[in-house]
């Protein structure tokens, strides 16, 4: 089974993420799935949430390309680090686009059932794009 749940999460790197095929959100996690790091302008809503997120980003980072570097799973926890890779070319969280190649780590952890990802937790270090940037102007 372990091997199962770490393919739901893959499924979100690679077909949600770099590929953009949002439908597979609603394949992929469940309707009342609780996000406990929920991302900027959450309305609780765990599977629109991550719709939502994943426009902005794909907008952001035209090239976008996101991929497992460690996967652990035990019972049905997942644990998997992860690096995002792109070009900032549109504005991200008021960032205006830097055209430079950026990297995102991060870690996330999820709860599967039944196939479907019913509980995240997340971390990543974007706050790393705002430091490269610099201080606002003015």
């Amino acid at each position: 089974m372990s091997e199962a749940n770490k393919a739901v999460l893959r499924r979100i790197y690679e077909e949600v993420f770099s590929q953009g095929h949002l439908g597979v959100v609603d394949e992929v996690v469940a309707a009342d799935a609780v996000d406990h790091s929920p991302p900027p302008g959450s309305t609780g809503n765990a599977r629109e949430d991550l719709k939502a997120f994943t426009r902005m980003v794909r907008e952001a980072f035209r090239d976008l390309n996101v991929r497992p570097v460690l996967e652990v799973a035990e019972g049905d926890k997942v644990v998997t680090a992860f690096e995002l890779t792109g070009t900032h070319e549109g504005e991200f969280l008021g960032l205006p686009p830097t055209g430079e190649p950026v990297t995102v780590r991060g870690v996330d952890i999820v709860t599967v059932a039944g196939g479907v990802c019913t509980e995240h937790w997340g971390w990543d270090d974007t706050w790393r794009l705002f430091a490269a940037a610099g201080p606002p102007p003015g």
